[in-house]
């Protein structure tokens, strides 16, 4: 009966009723249902409006949706709460390092469309691992493993969007990341690293720093 419901629901509601009751099952109630598929030709059942079937509908929703584990509801508000977790790792630690930052919301408030996680108030060039210095205006923070196949096909699009804005800059994915080798850079344009932000930087002074890893690596603790 959930199935039949939601395949009904995906045509017959709009997005944000369809994602409320996907968040809130609770929120199916016999009036919807009676007035979206009493005369539907799909859908072969009676509907009583001295039955309580939205309970059962409810119930059947959570547990679809409990079944789900990588793409449900529950796993996205996982997935948000661990991501912001993490920009606020990367918030602290670029405190800890000195370098000045505008985050993400405080862009938007100025009328920013596309934001990065950080946009640093000035660009500073950071060491890779490679020796080789690369000037960072942005810093983008990915809560996640930077596959090659979600790093091309969705990271980098979106990153590429903050180069034409903003300049240069990283890309941190904080569970590491595929050999380095097989992530596309936009021409060099964009740094990817792993784990934790590397540990030398130069400020546009020209004064070098070398970081500890303690400042480095403040993380959140669950």
């Amino acid at each position: 009966m959930a199935r039949l419901l939601v395949d009904e629901l995906t045509f017959s509601l709009g997005r944000k009723e369809l994602a409320k009751i996907m968040r809130e099952p609770r929120c199916i109630t016999k009036d919807l249902i009676l007035q979206k598929f009493e005369h539907s030709e799909n859908l072969n059942f009676s509907i009583s409006r001295n039955r309580p079937l939205e309970t059962r509908l409810s119930l059947e929703v959570q547990e679809a949706i409990r079944s789900d584990p990588l793409y449900g509801p529950e796993h996205d508000r996982a997935r948000h709460s661990i991501g912001v977790e993490y920009e606020v790792a990367l918030e602290q630690t670029l405190k800890n390092m000195g370098i000045p930052f505008e985050t993400e919301s405080q862009l938007r408030e100025m009328g920013s469309a596309r934001t990065p996680d950080v946009l640093l108030k000035t660009p500073v060039a950071f060491k890779m691992n490679s020796e080789e210095w690369k000037v960072v205006c942005w810093i983008d923070s990915k809560a996640m493993f930077g596959d090659v196949e979600t790093h091309g096909r969705t990271v980098l699009p979106q990153c590429e969007t903050y180069i034409h804005r903003f300049g240069p800059g990283m890309i941190i994915y904080w569970f590491g990341h595929a050999p380095i080798e097989r992530l596309s850079s936009a021409n060099g344009d964009i740094s990817v690293v792993g784990w934790h932000l590397p540990e030398a930087l130069m400020m546009p002074t020209g004064e070098k720093q070398h970081t500890t890893k303690r400042m480095m690596q403040w993380k959140p603790t669950y």
